[in-house]
């Protein structure tokens, strides 16, 4: 019964989907005679690009007309002068009354010719310029908008002279009161690039006095936008700085959060522009007040702060006192333990939302992040500090071991600054580095990958600097590391983070002694080579697995265990090379190769004082072969000589052919590997001769 109903409950569903008839055309899918018309263009336009380009601008459709738009970079590149002077005139007239699309898409392509250079900045003002400017003030509010955008990112491809005349009097118009504020923060990116390109006189004359008006604007996106833009014009800072200074203290004491986060921003970019004097009266000052408002408020604006103190001590270190850089460095310390426990505005009693509470703990986790990526700056400014030098260890172990993995992952990727800064924490970072290769997961191993190589390299001096079991200790500690953190990564099936690890061991016989690499790594890239499905993978691993064999102490390894390996005091070492030597014969006899015959030759000597009985039993199973090789050498050898037409004696002497024609030129010469020996060359072939 139940097959019955499955039965009758599949028929039904296919019945049912048969009646979408999506295998069907309907009507209205087809095209009508007039459109297939419409949309045929005739067979001579189709290799004429810029003849096609005008024709569908005249009388293409509006998909047409906007691939037309959207391929004029193409159009230029394949004939600047034709596209000029017929496609882009028909272009401004379609724009003219075109829809916002057409608007949008002539955008995009005046960028990307502006970008790209494919035009003179003369041909580009002459061609695009006007219709830009006229089409700033089009009705169409989004189409402005988009023009007005467009205006600001190919300011650097228009004359100087241009700019000042016809582009600066647009933006200061658009920053109006009256306008959108939309409108008016593109304004504010506007007269930010001109006042770097305009000449120094024409900007602190026309374009500073704007934004400094604009600083003090009724709206707070605004205030922040413009201040955004003052690192632009920080060059003036040296010449009249009173204003910019000025607004600088204003801006920092602002209401709204935004602001007072653009001036934090803005403070730590202008450091370098700003005279000494300047500095140590007005802006130290300006900036320990930021800080300690945010610190203490816990506002929003702290992530920027913890973002910026890295910057701000390295940039100011040579003008703080030792006081002040004790007070910047308990700051940082405070930032680098913010969590969810140890905020200070915490009431136990106060109910939090759940939403209200994520955002908090995300903006400590993001407040300890920046934290971290500023380590190695707060290592060099406290440097010279002395005892407050090793409250950063704590740091350091703390952030090794943050719950937040963005934090651990920033500490890794800081690792190999830190090695080279602080050579007194190296037991400390090597710790560290063990940890994370063996502990970590792939997210957090991707920020250490790529200083792997160059981490290695200095704590080769260190586990070389230690002695006894210590060295042998470090050295095997990081060895095994390695080897669990590649493990790992192959199992995690992130192929180009394993690919990039593997890249990083290129430099192995510089930075591990040759027992270890012959240990650990060369049978690990062995295994990778022929078993890793990846195929960037095992490129990787011959890479590095052959960088290994052309080293200088691996041949000379090599060497002395070829030296040593028939009187290696393990008979089962002896009795495996027994076996190896015929078919190292083989390999030397085709082709020949008298040096490595020779050699082989001289060990099979070497075994003639063996006394274990295995050993001795494998050697008469090596000479049978040996034999049968040789036998095989020399029929091969018989019939090369019979294809050449000579004759090949019992006492294998050569002999030429009765009826050869002498006077007609000389015979032909043997190969190399087939000629008879000479009298005072020993034959290769006839060693074996006394012993059957």
């Amino acid at each position: 019964m139940s097959n019955l109903n499955e039965s009758n409950k599949k028929k039904f569903s296919k019945d049912a989907f048969a009646l979408f008839n999506l295998d069907k055309l309907s009507k209205r899918d087809l095209k009508t005679a007039d459109q297939i018309q419409q949309h045929t263009v005739d067979g001579y336009l189709e290799s004429r690009s810029i003849d096609r380009a005008v024709h569908l601008l005249l009388n293409g459709d509006e998909m047409q007309i906007l691939n037309i738009i959207e391929n004029i970079p193409n159009l230029l590149k394949e004939d600047i002068m034709g596209c000029l002077q017929r496609v882009i005139p028909r272009l401004h007239q379609v724009l003219l009354y075109g829809c916002t699309e057409y608007h949008m898409s002539a955008c995009s392509s005046v960028q990307s010719i502006a970008q790209q250079k494919i035009i003179s900045p003369e041909q580009f003002t002459k061609a695009f310029l006007q219709n830009i400017i006229t089409s700033i003030d089009s009705k169409d509010t989004v189409a402005g908008e988009a023009w007005l955008s467009t205006l600001v990112k190919i300011i650097d491809i228009v004359p100087s002279k241009i700019l000042e005349t016809q582009v600066l009097p647009i933006f200061i118009k658009k920053t109006e009161n009256s306008r959108p504020v939309k409108v008016r923060l593109t304004s504010c990116k506007g007269l930010g690039r001109l006042a770097t390109i305009l000449p120094n006189q024409i900007a602190i004359k026309s374009v500073l006095p704007v934004i400094i008006s604009l600083c003090q604007d009724a709206s707070a996106e605004i205030r922040s936008s413009i201040c955004r833009e003052l690192p632009k014009t920080g060059k003036f800072l040296s010449s009249d700085n009173s204003n910019l200074i000025g607004c600088l203290i204003v801006l920092s004491k602002d209401e709204e959060n935004s602001v007072r986060e653009a001036t934090i921003q803005t403070v730590s970019q202008i450091l370098q522009f700003i005279p000494e004097p300047i500095l140590k009266s007005t802006i130290i000052p300006l900036i320990k007040n930021m800080f300690e408002k945010s610190i203490h408020n816990e506002d929003p604006n702290i992530t920027e702060v913890a973002r910026t103190i890295g910057l701000y001590c390295f940039n100011l270190k040579d003008y703080l006192f030792d006081g002040d850089k004790v007070w910047f460095l308990s700051r940082y310390i405070y930032l680098s333990q913010l969590s969810i426990n140890t905020r200070r505005k915490t009431d136990k009693f106060a109910f939090v939302e759940s939403t209200e509470e994520e955002i908090i703990i995300n903006r400590l986790e993001r407040c300890r992040q920046q934290c971290a990526y500023n380590f190695p700056a707060m290592v060099v400014f406290a440097s010279n500090l002395g005892q407050q030098l090793t409250l950063l260890e704590t740091v350091l172990k703390k952030f090794s071991c943050d719950p937040f993995y963005l934090v651990r992952k920033s500490i890794a990727s800081g690792i190999h600054e830190l090695i080279k800064l602080q050579s007194k924490w190296l037991p400390l970072l090597k710790d560290v580095f063990i940890k994370f290769l063996q502990r970590e997961n792939e997210m957090v191993i991707e920020g250490l990958i790529p200083n792997v190589r160059e981490i290695l390299s200095t704590l080769k001096g260190h586990c070389s600097g230690l002695f006894g079991s210590e060295k042998i200790d470090c050295w095997k500690e990081i060895t095994q590391a390695l080897l669990d953190c590649e493990q790992m990564l192959l199992k995690s099936l992130n192929w180009r983070l394993h690919c990039d690890f593997i890249y990083q061991l290129n430099n192995l016989p510089k930075q591990f002694p040759y027992e270890y690499i012959n240990q650990y790594f060369v049978p690990f890239l062995s295994e990778r080579i022929i078993n890793t499905r990846s195929v960037p993978s095992r490129m990787a691993s011959v890479k590095v697995f052959l960088i290994i064999m052309i080293d200088e102490s691996q041949i000379r390894q090599r060497e002395k265990l070829k030296n040593k390996i028939l009187g290696d005091k393990v008979p089962n070492i002896r009795l495996e090379t027994c076996k190896m030597i015929p078919k190292l014969k083989a390999i030397s006899l085709d082709p020949f190769d008298r040096k490595s015959l020779a050699a082989v030759e001289y060990s099979i000597e070497k075994l003639k004082f063996e006394k274990d009985k295995d050993v001795l039993d494998q050697i008469k199973i090596m000479k049978v072969a040996l034999d049968a090789l040789e036998n095989m050498k020399i029929e091969g050898l018989k019939k090369d000589l019979l294809d050449t037409g000579m004759v090949v004696s019992p006492e294998r002497k050569v002999t030429l052919p009765k009826n050869t024609d002498r006077g007609k030129g000389p015979p032909a010469k043997l190969p190399q590997s087939n000629q008879p020996a000479t009298t005072n060359k020993k034959n290769p072939l006839n060693r074996r001769k006394t012993d059957s």
